[in-house]
């Protein structure tokens, strides 16, 4: 769960072990889920989107489009009559 950035609660855990949550709470198992939890807290915060921000260039390019779709929007306007 760490690995794949999932949120780490009991429920979680004992959702994804197919178990009850009684189990999770359960001594000698509750330590190793709660170690879990504080170290998803202290884990740097790294954003989700971080891997998907757009490159330069795509953002150079969407904004010619949008700017030829401006261009023959205006064109297209002016040739409507009054």
């Amino acid at each position: 769960m760490l690995d794949n950035s999932e949120s780490i609660s009991f429920a979680a855990i004992a959702r994804a072990a197919r178990v009850s949550t009684c189990l999770v709470h359960a001594e000698g198992v509750r330590e190793h889920v709660q170690a879990a939890i504080q170290r998803q807290e202290q884990a740097p915060v790294t954003s989700a989107a971080q891997g998907r921000r757009a490159a330069p260039a795509s953002l150079h390019a969407d904004l010619a489009m949008a700017r030829e779709e401006f261009k023959e929007l205006r064109t297209e306007r002016d040739g409507l009559p009054p």
